[in-house]
């Protein structure tokens, strides 16, 4: 039983129970736990729900427990080829990107395969088909699904909710004796209505042993000011920036703002968006966590305290500090002064057209080609939202293009979109518009689409403020020869690099494939991030040759083909 002491907890809360109690598991590797990534850690749209722990390729993973195996899932991206165990005490541990399962999991992962006929599968399982023991090997280290080399990716969730709960909670030891590092601070000066009307972005400077100040007294004319920090941490065996575990805010000795990263639910993971500064992640790559909360942040989860202070008093001198802790209990703290002198802001903006959008109603704007439903809660804060329509020549433009406000703001909730094109489309086309939007690096992403009845799209949900169109997509995707020889004699995998012209979001399906063998069904693996399916050859090959055919779909069932006679 881990019991955790009053100290570490009480730094980030006041309110905190004196002991909180874990079950002790054991490590999920054999020696030295290298960490790289932490608990929490902030990812585009999630939080990290795990702990990742580097090792090579084939490296045994055992079960932290007594249990039994309640799922094994296999996809293309994700967690590529993940265990999920079930534990007595009400927890769950899992175990993602692995190369390998142990046979008899493995045996039935295939026969359910083969069965579908589909590469992704979700396999569930009772208490009595798949008992493990605590120490128990279940699989081997991989860099399966969204993995960008080889490592263990290791959760621990409650069972009643799936909550991901933070893994060195559980008696996970990781030596880590070095305090975060502090790296730059963000301050929002708001209007008498919370609107940010000034902001910028100061460097510290390092006193040294976890101290860190600003160069002078930070004035601000505004008299209702927030912060936010960008910082990491650092284990000792490692040298990645992680995340840190807790953040607290304290000014004129109140605290005023801490969280710390104990406990996520699966469904609030994309209020990341709303923790953090996104336009800085977005435009800048840079992660800030505020130290505030956005109207409808609702980030009760994370929160241990969240206390609006009374406004600033012009001329008086307010001392800060922000303290930033790993679970270790190391702490970086930045100390500075704040002082607030009256002075009026500049607050002219270029005029534009816009539409002021409440986050807590819902909104509707609807105009001869265009109709949007947003719903209430899909912001964090209110918007004045630009809106801008201009034409595009190009003949596979079909509709008006919407520019819709930028992707620097984030949105909770999926809005709804349809466009009415402005050319009439042949009959033989209508199956092949789709909503499209261009990203700031020249991609074109699908949204699918169909038409209704009035020839418009049907409203599909968009969940990215950008630049919107109709189109039609009639290419096929394109199947590429990676690793593939004829005769295959010595052969011991072939593999093919499936693209598409087009990416794909919200409705729009990603590439479907299908590959036989004189007809036959051939499990083709499908490593996402790469583009790439591959099968392992295990001598089915007729001696007199036989026919493989390989098929690949978009989601506009635009097809590719690629068709040989297979010879030993």
């Amino acid at each position: 039983m881990i019991l955790r002491p009053l100290l570490l907890i009480f730094v980030f809360s006041l309110s905190a129970p004196l002991f909180a109690q874990y079950p002790t598991y054991a490590p999920p590797l054999r020696g030295p736990l290298l960490v790289t990534g932490t608990f929490g850690e902030l990812r585009t749209n999630h939080y990290h729900a795990g702990l990742d722990f580097r090792a090579a390729t084939g490296t045994a993973v055992y079960s932290i427990a007594d249990g039994y195996v309640s799922r094994v899932k296999i996809s293309e991206g994700g967690y590529g080829q993940a265990i999920y165990v079930d534990h007595p005490e009400g927890y769950r541990s899992v175990y993602g990107h692995l190369s390998a399962l142990e046979e008899e999991l493995l045996d039935t992962v295939r026969a359910r395969q083969l069965s579908e006929e589909k590469f992704g599968v979700d396999l569930r399982f009772d208490s009595l088909r798949f008992p493990v023991r605590k120490g128990q090997r279940i699989g081997a280290v991989g860099n399966r699904g969204y993995s960008f080399g080889p490592h263990l990716h290791f959760e621990v969730r409650s069972q009643i909710n799936d909550a991901a709960l933070n893994p060195l909670n559980f008696g996970i030891e990781v030596k880590d004796t070095r305090p975060p590092q502090l790296r730059k601070l963000k301050v929002y000066e708001r209007d008498v209505n919370g609107k940010v009307i000034a902001e910028q972005i100061l460097s510290l400077r390092s006193q040294g042993k976890g101290r860190y100040d600003l160069q002078d007294t930070l004035v601000v004319n505004s008299k209702r000011v927030d912060f936010a920090l960008k910082a990491y941490d650092r284990q000792d065996a490692m040298p990645n920036y992680n995340g840190p575990y807790g953040m607290r805010l304290v000014r004129d000795s109140s605290p005023v703002y801490a969280f710390r990263f104990d406990s996520i639910p699966f469904e609030q993971t994309l209020r990341l968006n709303a923790h953090v500064d996104y336009a800085e992640w977005t435009g800048e790559e840079s992660w800030f966590h505020r130290l505030h909360d956005l109207p409808n942040g609702q980030l009760s989860y994370l929160q241990t305290l969240n206390y609006t202070p009374p406004d600033l008093s012009s001329g008086v001198v307010s001392p800060v500090e922000i303290s930033v802790m790993d679970w270790s209990g190391n702490v970086a703290a930045l100390t500075f002064q704040l002082r607030y002198e009256a002075k009026a802001v500049d607050q002219s903006v270029e005029p534009y057209e816009f539409y002021r959008i409440p986050w807590n109603v819902p909104s509707i704007i609807e105009r001869e080609d265009l109709k949007l439903s947003i719903p209430a809660e899909a912001l964090y804060e209110d918007l004045e939202m630009k809106l801008e329509i201009s034409q595009d020549s190009s003949a596979d433009i079909l509709s008006q293009v919407i520019h819709l406000h930028d992707r620097l703001t984030p949105l909770q909730k999926a809005i709804g979109m349809s466009l009415q094109p402005n050319i009439k489309i042949e009959p033989k086309y209508r199956e092949k518009v789709i909503l499209t939007r261009c990203t700031k690096d020249g991609e074109v992403i699908s949204y699918g689409g169909a038409l209704n009845e009035t020839g418009g799209v049907v409203e599909l949900p968009v969940r990215t403020f950008g630049t919107y169109c109709l189109q039609t997509d009639t290419i096929p995707p394109t199947i590429e020869t990676t690793g593939f020889r004829n005769p295959i004699r010595g052969t011991r995998r072939i593999s093919f690099r499936i693209t598409d012209n087009v990416g794909t979001a919200g409705r729009a399906r990603g590439l479907r494939y299908r590959a036989t063998l004189d007809g036959e069904w051939l499990l083709f693996e499908y490593d996402l991030k790469k583009n790439r399916i591959y099968h392992d050859l295990t001598g089915q090959v007729d001696p007199n040759g036989a026919i493989f055919r390989l098929e690949v779909w978009d989601d506009r069932d635009n097809k590719a083909i690629f068709e040989t006679m297979l010879k030993n």
